[in-house]
């Protein structure tokens, strides 16, 4: 089935969020502690809603699970996943790595992805069986595929721990790829969407999140997908909805990271 219009109207809600919370970024922020691991503010909150309205005017039948409201249940096997703020911690912080990702599910599967990142100015998106494709804004689309590095010893990884409990695990996975065999180097962003998006471009290697909700991973799915990549959870099962887990890159390097980790 072809998602032209489901794709369009989540590049232009995207944006519109990105816009939104562009208006609160750099400025004093209230934060509402949700556990010791995560919090949001007022723009999150904000963003959610922007979004959640926009969904409810044009797809009213659709089902939504979106990270700051109740999930809206209609009983229809299309179900928006949204995180209208991936990366509070650095959005609070400053840095740039925050995003807007919506993705759009059907019948338990990914069928398109978006996710935008106001600060860089660039926009990621795909659809299943179409191009993964990056808008920066100012110099127009280009496709994008994953990194074709296939040598762990030069690959660039980022991990992301997740949310508490349990996201100790990251530290006995680090130890791993970080040993004299193995990985360049790791490093951890506040967004999973922002760095899974990044694999996809191919500005970095890989990618490995321990402890996830699914709005940090969903829209993501089917970019990496579409540009090359193989995404699993960490046994190495196919990524789907539900899993806390996921491993990116290309086919190759995402082997030797697995049994890296495992």
């Amino acid at each position: 089935m072809n998602y032209v219009n489901e794709l369009e109207f989540a590049q232009r809600t995207a944006l519109d969020a990105g816009v939104l919370l562009l208006d609160f970024f750099g400025k004093a922020q209230e934060v509402e502690q949700k556990s010791r691991t995560d919090f949001r503010t007022r723009a999150d909150r904000e963003a959610d809603l922007l979004i959640r309205g926009r969904i409810e005017k044009y797809y009213p039948l659709d089902a939504i699970n979106s990270e700051e409201l109740d999930a809206k249940e209609t009983g229809s096997q299309r179900r928006w996943i949204v995180d209208p703020l991936d990366g509070t911690t650095g959005f609070v912080l400053g840095d740039w790595n925050f995003c807007v990702a919506i993705g759009l599910a059907v019948n338990g599967k990914m069928v398109l992805g978006v996710i935008y990142c106001p600060k860089r100015e660039t926009c990621y998106w795909a659809a299943a069986h179409t191009p993964a494709i990056a808008l920066i804004i100012g110099r127009g689309c280009t496709a994008i595929r994953v990194s074709d590095e296939i040598n762990l010893n030069r690959a660039i990884i980022a991990l992301e721990p997740g949310k508490a409990p349990g996201r100790e695990r990251k530290a006995d996975m680090e130890r791993r790829l970080l040993a004299d065999d193995g990985a360049r180097i790791s490093l951890t962003w506040a967004s999973a969407a922002v760095s899974l998006a990044a694999v996809a471009a191919g500005n970095l290697d890989g990618f490995v999140g321990h402890k996830l909700e699914p709005w940090d991973m969903a829209a993501a799915v089917p970019i990496l997908l579409e540009a090359g990549a193989k995404v699993t959870n960490i046994a190495g099962e196919p990524w789907q909805i539900g899993d806390e887990s996921i491993v990116a890159a290309n086919p190759a390097l995402h082997d030797q990271i697995l049994r890296r980790i495992n």
